[in-house]
């Protein structure tokens, strides 16, 4: 990669969590890309996608668009931070951030998971300063002088070299020492969306958020997955609830219904079916016009009627092929797995599984040269 030095520069290198400023350096009249910017030593470091003469005058210009968002998530951090404090409690610490583009997060200490309500309580508040338009002072301090007006929790965001370190003060809210670009007052964020949380280890409780316009997109793409519902369900927004409540009980009463309904087809196949006896084993097997589930319902009600029974069975629909085997055929060392392997790769599928059952698939066209008679049957079950 080319790298580039200046002697002075506007772009902020990446560090704090928060990601470095992009644009251009005018080199002649000709753009070269700034793609990235770290600092390494105290020394700024630009990547740019085209080497500079050394000793050449440029001009700098950065992506103000990116840097209005980074600051506002920067500035949304520190608010952020003081209101979990104020509602979960002073043990509340900053762990670590990470400010982004699309999204920004923010983990801090807690003892246990955060509530929905703390949750909208640490938002409320948080959105509360946004509105009261407080200043954010950025100025530098002596470390000592700092240290002494402020405690050591300005270092929440990380530790800071040298005597001389840059404070970020919200008017009567938070404080920090932070190398970081910010808003000049808490009313240019304009919105801070909690949208997720999540316990990354133990005593630490992430939070993922998005402020600004970002806040404001991410609010009206929810609203549009409203209408988007409204217009599926058929019915008004405001109605959305109650005529989801009512499909999920619909819904569950069906399940409940198709599952007795199997039940009953798998009763009725059970009285049909003359099982082949081999040693002290009932083999039930055959090829059926049912799904999956029926099959499983089959060979389950079959095992349990039956605890010698070894229940092998295809599916005409898409070749599935499942065996169960009975608690007592299980203690003798049958294994479903083994059957269901045995079986299909006669065919050219593929199974396996566990001893109690196995499951696999054969290609529907080998379905019709399934013969059982033929099988040597004992060669799949040893």
């Amino acid at each position: 990669k080319n790298r580039v030095v200046l002697d002075r520069t506007i772009f902020y290198p990446e560090g704090g969590g928060q990601l470095s400023d992009i644009g251009v350096i005018i080199d002649n009249g000709k753009e070269v890309k700034v793609l990235n910017v770290k600092k390494s030593h105290g020394i700024v470091v630009h990547f740019v996608d085209k080497p500079i003469e050394i000793g050449k005058e440029v001009e700098c210009f950065i992506d103000w668009e990116r840097r209005k968002i980074l600051s506002k998530h920067h500035s949304a951090t520190h608010i952020l931070i003081g209101a979990a404090r104020r509602v979960l409690g002073d043990h509340v610490w900053q762990h670590g951030a990470q400010k982004d583009i699309d999204k920004s997060r923010l983990d801090i200490t807690h003892f246990e998971r955060i509530s929905e309500k703390q949750l909208r309580e640490i938002e409320n508040l948080a959105n509360k300063i946004i509105q009261e338009c407080r200043p954010i002072r950025v100025y530098f301090e002596d470390r000592n002088i700092a240290e002494q007006r402020f405690g050591i929790r300005i270092y929440q965001g990380g530790v800071v070299h040298g005597q001389k370190i840059r404070i970020v003060e919200i008017e009567d809210w938070d404080v920090e020492a932070c190398g970081g670009t910010h808003c000049s007052n808490t009313g240019e964020i304009g919105l801070i969306k909690i949208i997720k949380t999540e316990r990354i280890q133990d005593g630490v409780e992430r939070l993922e958020f998005i402020a600004g316009e970002q806040a404001i997109r991410y609010i009206q793409s929810q609203e549009d997955l409203l209408y988007e519902l409204s217009e599926i369900l058929n019915t008004p927004i405001e109605h959305i609830r109650k005529t989801t409540t009512n499909l999920v009980e619909e819904l569950s009463k069906s399940r409940k219904l198709i599952d007795s309904l199997r039940e009953k087809i798998a009763e009725l196949l059970y009285s049909n079916l003359k099982p082949v006896i081999i040693n002290e084993f009932q083999l039930y097997y055959g090829i059926f016009d049912l799904s999956y589930e029926e099959l499983l319902k089959l060979a389950s009600f079959i095992i349990k009627k039956d605890n010698m029974s070894i229940a092998l069975f295809i599916s005409k629909i898409d070749g599935t092929v499942i065996s169960m085997i009975g608690s007592e055929a299980i203690k003798k060392g049958i294994n479903a797995g083994k059957i269901v392997n045995n079986f299909v790769s006669i065919f050219g599928g593929k199974g396996g599984g566990k001893q109690d059952i196995g499951q696999g698939k054969i290609p529907l066209s080998k379905i019709q040269e399934i013969d059982f008679h033929k099988i040597k049957i004992q060669s799949i079950i040893w």
